[in-house]
């Protein structure tokens, strides 16, 4: 949720700096697309509160698309073939729907636009030129932005929140014990706004690592070097949604040429972990499953959900009206104030209708992904860019089993998503080439009446014209 008492300096500030972007960016729009990725995991930092880094990311995500619709929109043989059109339109829907039978439709108002330019941006990125070289380096940004603050997520989990390893908003959360883990460890969250979002960021990231080094052979030693300080990144946050997504990530795309080989591999890692489960003792296992801090909070939150979504499952509750509706009819209850669950939160806010919407965007993006990498061919640089895509969303789509705002919404986490599903859909789909008017021709009777050159004038026998009748006046045998 944005900031509506924003000060005046700063909004003529960031008005300035926003115009001054679209104009720099008209030339080169793929920079911004870059720039908003390279700042995904700048969300709170020193004292900079969140609202105000997810005020200024959103102005650019709108920016950027603005610069893309007039850049691209009128672009001849323009034909955009766009599954997650009719889903994404059927959330913004619900999304009006929710706003006018919400008792605020302020916050629910801001949510819907928030859908609009997110959303928007995809659909202008399927419409744009985007080739696999420009794919490439968007992984690899996603790759490098996770590396740089992964060293800060392993310092917090040994050392905590002090100084200058926690921002001003993440030192207060870890006063009230949000951070608290168990045997002296801290979850980590890096500059991220919370664990949960660092986690969904750095199980992607490991991922598309993990690919980057399995094809790249020169690079190999450096990316796999990365995929290990973004997998320990992501194991210091301590969130189970984040194993589940990247472990099933990696068993889908993992390249290799002995299919059993791999499936061998899978299996033993589910034996082990399985066998661990089963002979190691309750009270040394019992604390990676945190029952008081994430499991019961979840099931009372999914349970809070279930009862507002059997009073308000026709229109919802609007955007954001989670945490205000249990604030209000909950106020002396120890309960959760969000759903911990993206279709919940989808059905809760948003009706039935966008319960429906969030269903067919998840079908989308699985038949899409599906469908994108089974026609090709393994190994290739575009194969790489299609399924490191399906990798991040089948990370954040799975995150969002135990958490919500990662694939739709006004977040980090949801920009990215929705450039590499417009990526997606452009790879999968290119632009038709465009029509060439052929060369016209020089009529043969102008080459007739053309004058000859004199006896005397030098004659060159490569570019003067041979009339039709016979060899030209002058020509003969060229020197030797």
């Amino acid at each position: 949720m944005l900031p509506f008492q924003i000060p005046l300096q700063l909004v003529v500030a960031g008005s300035l700096a926003a115009v001054l972007a679209f104009v720099i960016l008209l030339k080169r729009p793929l920079v911004g697309v870059f720039l908003l990725l390279a700042l995904t995991p700048v969300e709170t930092v020193l004292g900079l509160p969140f609202q105000y880094t997810k005020a200024a990311k959103l102005t650019l995500t709108a920016v950027v698309a603005g610069v893309y619709f007039l850049c691209y929109a009128g672009t001849p043989g323009r034909r955009i073939q766009y599954r997650y059109l009719w889903p994404q339109v059927l959330f913004c829907v619900s999304g009006v729907i929710a706003t006018l039978a919400s008792s605020g439709p302020a916050n629910s108002a801001l949510g819907v636009l928030q859908l609009v330019v997110v959303f928007s941006l995809c659909y202008l990125i399927a419409g744009s030129p985007i080739s696999k070289e420009a794919g490439v380096v968007m992984l690899r940004i996603v790759i490098f932005a996770a590396a740089i603050v992964a060293p800060l997520a392993l310092l917090q989990m040994y050392f905590g929140y002090g100084g200058y390893l926690g921002s001003a908003e993440q030192q207060a959360d870890a006063a009230a014990g949000i951070y608290d883990f168990s045997k002296g460890l801290f979850r980590s969250a890096a500059t991220f706004n919370g664990s949960n979002s660092a986690a969904a960021f750095f199980g992607g990231a490991f991922v598309v690592s993990v690919l980057h080094a399995s094809l790249y052979r020169r690079t190999r030693s450096w990316y796999a070097g990365l995929a290990v300080l973004i997998g320990c990144a992501a194991l210091s946050t301590f969130s189970r949604g984040a194993f589940v997504g990247a472990f099933a990530a990696i068993c889908l795309l993992l390249p290799v040429r002995n299919r059993a080989l791999k499936w061998a591999v899978i299996a033993m890692v589910v034996t082990v972990v399985a066998g661990v489960a089963v002979f190691a003792p309750l009270g040394e296992l019992g604390f990676l499953l945190r029952p008081n801090q994430g499991t019961l909070s979840r099931i009372l939150a999914w349970q809070e959900s279930l009862l507002i979504f059997r009073d308000h499952w026709m229109t919802g509750i609007g955007i954001y009206g989670f945490q205000p509706f249990v604030e209000l009819n909950w106020p002396n209850r120890d309960v959760p104030r969000q759903p911990h669950n993206g279709l919940l939160k989808a059905v809760v806010e948003q009706g039935v209708m966008g319960g429906i919407g969030y269903i067919l965007f998840a079908f989308a993006f699985a038949r899409t992904s599906i469908s994108s990498l089974r026609g090709e061919l393994r190994g290739t640089p575009r194969w790489f860019v299609l399924a490191g895509i399906s990798a991040v969303g089948t990370c954040f789509f799975l995150q969002e089993l135990f958490d919500a705002g990662f694939v739709a919404g006004g977040s980090s986490l949801a920009v990215v998503l929705a450039i590499l599903l417009g990526v997606q859909s452009r790879m999968l789909y290119p632009l038709p080439a465009v029509k060439q008017l052929a060369p016209r021709k020089v009529p043969v009777r102008l080459v007739e009446r053309a004058p000859r050159p004199a006896v005397d004038a030098p004659v060159d026998l490569f570019l003067t014209p041979k009339p039709v009748g016979g060899p030209a006046a002058g020509e003969g045998t060229r020197p030797k």
